[in-house]
């Protein structure tokens, strides 16, 4: 069973720009001056989100540089030779799952290794802290609910959030809070309805794709494609085009990128194939228009 929808996002030139630009040789971001997981995750997930291929730098990547920072314990520091930090090791997390990485051991072990930062009550070591931990969760469809209701426990009088509560609630804790208590991860989509149903020209959409193994054996060697539009189209770094295994009664998520280049209406659709499956595994159709906008100009003499 394949479900499909789509989202809409635009990108900031400018400002992903200036973030491209302070990418370091191993291929991290810094803030400081040298590369941390805070700084790189948080800009891997601003270029994901605004449709941007990641950039690479001396050969090295910001996921070869995450990859490479994971301590044995399996979660992160804010700089490689720091001990981990849940903040950090959800980040790390959040960044891995938005370039389509594979849940390899890595991946499990930084999972793991939140999971070992649970209390009695499920919570992690504060608000903050907790809200990451179920986008890490809902990311990677991990359980979160236990997680998620403790989150709740954790909101102030005044609707907010915070990570020392004797301070009071403050924006960040409360917007990431937020987030976590909708059951959205990052990056997230933003809605094409406030376009009035219409998506602009060389904007970029994120389709998502949900396939469900409704079978008794795992289905193996899977490919995604969209038909509909032109293949050029698609941004293959970013994009989600195939998974090793769907195991029976489990779904898995593909994100696809897909960079808008010309007027018209359209029709999208999925076609999901793999071992072992009868070929033409098809979704529903998506059906919108890409419109640009129109100026007119008058000219006086005042």
């Amino acid at each position: 069973m394949v479900n499909f929808d789509y989202t809409i996002d635009k990108n900031n030139v400018s400002t992903v720009d200036y973030v491209a630009s302070q990418q370091q040789g191993d291929g991290g971001f810094s803030s400081w001056g040298s590369s941390d997981i805070d700084s790189s995750a948080w800009a891997v997930l601003a270029l994901i989100q605004s449709g941007n291929s990641l950039p690479a730098k001396d050969g090295n990547t910001p996921v070869s540089f995450i990859l490479n920072a994971q301590n044995p314990d399996g979660g992160f520091g804010y700089n490689k030779t720091d001990s981990s930090k849940e903040d950090y090791s959800a980040e790390a997390l959040l960044a891995l799952k938005a370039v389509g990485q594979a849940k390899n051991l890595q991946v499990t072990n930084a999972i793991n290794f939140l999971n070992g930062k649970k209390n009695a009550s499920n919570c992690l070591s504060n608000a903050y802290t907790t809200a990451l931990a179920v986008l890490a969760f809902t990311a990677w469809d991990e359980q979160y609910a236990s997680v998620l209701d403790c989150l709740r426990s954790q909101q102030l009088s005044d609707g907010g959030f915070a990570r020392d509560a004797s301070k009071g609630s403050n924006s960040v804790d409360t917007a990431i809070a937020a987030i976590a208590l909708k059951g959205k991860t990052l990056p997230l989509s933003v809605s094409s309805s406030g376009n009035n149903g219409f998506i602009p020209l060389n904007s970029v959409i994120k389709f998502s794709v949900k396939i469900t193994n409704t079978g008794k054996v795992p289905a193996k060697n899977i490919s995604i494609s969209l038909q509909g539009i032109p293949y050029e189209w698609i941004q293959q770094e970013t994009s989600t085009l195939g998974m090793p295994e769907i195991k029976p009664n489990e779904t898995k998520q593909a994100g696809i990128y897909v960079n808008m280049n010309e007027t018209g209406e359209k029709a999208v659709f999925a076609v999901v194939s793999a071992t072992g499956v009868p070929p033409g595994t098809k979704s529903n159709t998506v059906q919108f228009e890409v419109a640009a906008a129109k100026l007119s100009a008058v000219l006086s003499i005042q």
